[in-house]
């Protein structure tokens, strides 16, 4: 986290800049080397699956084989790509929080970021940026696609990437399946998991994140003297 000087915005923005380019290059590096990974570990792969048992070996039928194939790779990228989630958040999250540590130094009111509770998240940085420059972040034109992450990402991390939060239903009936159904990067497995299929819908975030960064600085940043 950056100590701006507070007593030269065109220095502490520059400064903020070069810190935000330098954790998203950091970032979408991470993406982009388990993708190189993903794809030379499909270049291995071998088309015949045989069981290994005590007297010998058994041949399994190709719907069955692509079917552990699809389970396989699930259970292994599961893990990376939540967590490649998680990062591409958190750098949405860091970068919005920084630019609200930037500005509330150059306000002529004192509006503190430290007022709105844990000044860690979205919801605190909508609470300040609507205070202190009377702007929405949530109306923004990247929102309702952030918003759609979002509740990704609390999937993830407050009920372990499963959509089942009210058992007796069945899974079409969960509060959140036509949210996670209808996107086609998407997988609900039959015990309720999400699984990410494409590493481009996690590249996707970090484009967003960057387009959201930019329209609140365009936003606010003829505001502050």
């Amino acid at each position: 986290m950056a100590k701006y000087l507070k007593d030269d915005f065109k220095w502490d923005f520059g400064e903020y800049l070069s810190q935000i380019h330098f954790v998203y290059s950091k970032v979408s590096g991470s993406i982009k080397r388990f993708s190189e990974c993903l794809q030379n570990k499909e270049k291995q792969e071998t088309g015949e699956i045989e069981i290994e048992e005590d007297f010998g070996t058994v041949k399994i039928n190709e719907e069955l084989a692509k079917s552990l194939l699809s389970l396989e790779e699930n259970l292994k990228s599961e893990a990376f790509f939540n967590s490649l989630l998680i990062s591409a958040y958190s750098f949405l999250e860091f970068g919005v929080i920084e630019y609200c540590r930037l500005v509330e130094g150059y306000l002529e009111n004192e509006i503190k970021l430290s007022d709105y509770n844990r000044p860690t998240g979205l919801n605190e940085a909508k609470k300040f940026l609507l205070h202190a420059f009377e702007l929405n972040i949530f109306s923004l034109k990247k929102w309702n696609e952030i918003n759609e992450y979002r509740k990704h990402r609390n999937l993830i991390v407050h009920n372990n990437s499963n959509i089942i939060k009210e058992p007796e239903k069945n899974i079409e009936n969960q509060p959140e399946f036509k949210i996670f159904d209808s996107n086609d990067d998407l997988e609900i497995t039959s015990a309720g998991y999400v699984f990410i299929k494409n590493i481009d819908y996690i590249n996707n975030l970090t484009d967003f994140a960057v387009e959201f960064h930019y329209e609140i600085i365009e936003k606010t940043k003829e505001k502050i003297k």
